[in-house]
């Protein structure tokens, strides 16, 4: 499922980034891997808070939606 679908508090691990180029690359460079575990710290219509190695980050929604997660 996407990213962006998880609630506040919910948990998963990365399975894909939807994604090609220089965004794949940005997300790479921020922790966003495969089989890396994230936690939603937060989530509205704006974005989406979480957590990614101990570190929090924000992301909008048409980022969010590109990582899948199971």
């Amino acid at each position: 499922m996407p990213l962006i679908l998880m609630k506040k508090g919910e948990t998963g691990k990365i399975a894909s980034i939807n994604c090609d180029g220089p965004t794949r690359t940005h997300l790479m460079n921020l922790g966003f891997r495969i089989g890396e575990n994230i936690r939603v710290v937060n989530s509205d219509r704006e974005g989406i808070i979480l957590t990614v190695k101990n570190v929090r980050m924000a992301l909008n929604r048409t980022m969010a939606s590109k990582i899948m997660v199971s």
